[in-house]
């Protein structure tokens, strides 16, 4: 999670804070999917407060794509820019499947349960990480937008059914001791297996997808460069 770490306003690209009044009910339509219309409508600061994911998602694919496009003319930096841009896109994608990352309760404070994002996207898989059975579905995703609005829409209707899930775990308890987390796994595990293989599966889907619409270059393992003249400064 270090790209968050990066020295500018990044914050606002990993979430998008479904549940708050201007979106309205799921599926949230009244949010538009296109960024111009979603600023003429609730204004740049609304929308950046309320999440930029989307919209962050998209343009970082147009990056691998065009990243991918430079194989064919042999830009010199083709390969390691596939690389890292492919990494960077990865994270949005990533985000996306997060349900606390599709709400506006993202951390449960609203409902009693702090701290529960942390304890779903990390420490299950920390703590149970040999006993997840993962399946992704193979997938091409050539637009991105689109999919992670769906993903996150999907993921937001999920939240309710962890928040309980959590309540139910911690009942009676004053720290959230091995019990709690089998507890708390035993009733989420379906939930997070799944989300985990379509992480999985939409960070293949945006990489396949990307190449696919830069006219599936032929690809190599590392840049080739042609030898600089000597220049002599007379």
């Amino acid at each position: 999670d270090l790209w968050r770490n990066v020295p500018w306003d990044e914050e606002a690209n990993h979430f998008l804070d479904f549940g708050v009044r201007e979106y309205g009910p799921s599926p949230f339509d009244a949010l538009p999917r296109d960024l111009d219309r979603a600023v003429q409508k609730f204004g740049i600061a609304t929308v950046r407060r309320n999440g930029m994911l989307p919209w962050r998602f998209a343009e970082e694919y147009g990056n691998l794509q065009r990243a991918f496009e430079g194989l064919t003319r042999n830009a010199p930096y083709a390969t390691s820019d596939i690389v890292f841009f492919s990494a960077i896109t990865a994270h949005y994608a990533q985000d996306s499947t997060q349900p606390f990352h599709a709400t506006d309760n993202y951390d449960g404070r609203a409902t009693g349960n702090d701290g529960i994002h942390a304890r779903f996207e990390r420490d299950l898989i920390e703590r149970f990480e040999s006993r997840l059975r993962l399946s992704p579905q193979p997938m091409v995703i050539t637009d991105p937008r689109t999919t992670a609005f769906d993903t996150l829409v999907t993921g937001h209707g999920l939240v309710a059914q962890i928040l309980a899930a959590d309540r139910e775990a911690a009942a009676g308890k004053q720290v959230y001791d091995d019990d709690y987390f089998e507890k708390f796994f035993a009733k989420v595990q379906p939930v997070l297996e799944r989300q985990l293989s379509l992480a999985i599966a939409e960070t293949a889907g945006m990489i396949i997808g990307a190449w696919q619409q830069a006219g599936r270059p032929a690809l190599r393992l590392s840049d080739v460069r042609p030898p600089e003249r000597v220049r002599r400064t007379p």
